[in-house]
């Protein structure tokens, strides 16, 4: 555990800092792959059983402006992200399960507010695979904090190709829309 925390801890930041962010759709209980706009595929996190969680959906009603979506949408990545950079430096490994569950509990805080805005059509495809990668890495957090907790390695490594590609996938998709805070990795 000794010489793997580092690495850790490094996913974990990695995955608190993504903000909002691109594409991809998976959970701690599936293999899959997604694919974005451009092309590019990401692996789902690896593990035995096989569901999947529900991808979540945007908001009905009247769409937003792109510039208001975008405003609103990084207001909501921008808190999340000082609410991360609050969080206290990690050194142990009951340190780090405390932090995937609460990093967890506030990536699933800002999905339930970034899925009640709706975007214009021309931005609903891309903003849906935002919404599903953030899922991803909620789902990526909540294995990474039990397979640390049972020291399974072997999961861990799963989880750290499958967070990697996600989260690029959600900068590139967050840029490629004019996202600023939702597109940052840190």
């Amino acid at each position: 555990m000794h010489s793997r925390l580092p690495a850790l801890v490094l996913v974990v930041t990695a995955l608190s800092i993504a903000g909002c962010g691109g594409s991809g759709k998976a959970s701690s209980s599936s293999s899959s792959a997604s694919s974005t706009d451009a092309g590019s595929t990401g692996a789902g996190t690896a593990s035995t059983a096989a569901t999947a969680p529900a991808s979540p959906t945007i908001a009905s009603g009247t769409p937003l402006s792109r510039s208001r979506l975008i405003a609103k949408a990084d207001a909501i990545c921008q808190r999340l992200s000082a609410e991360l950079s609050a969080s206290p430096t990690i050194s142990t490994k009951q340190e780090l399960i405390a932090a995937a569950s609460r990093r967890t509990a506030l990536e699933q805080a800002a999905l339930a507010e970034l899925s009640k805005l709706t975007p214009p059509g021309s931005m609903a495809h891309d903003y849906q695979q935002l919404l599903a990668g953030r899922q991803t890495v909620i789902e990526d957090l909540k294995k990474l904090g039990e397979d640390t907790a049972t020291g399974n390695t072997r999961a861990e490594d799963a989880v750290y190709a499958s967070s990697a590609s996600v989260i690029r996938q959600m900068a590139a998709t967050a840029q490629r829309n004019g996202f600023k805070y939702c597109a940052k990795l840190g």
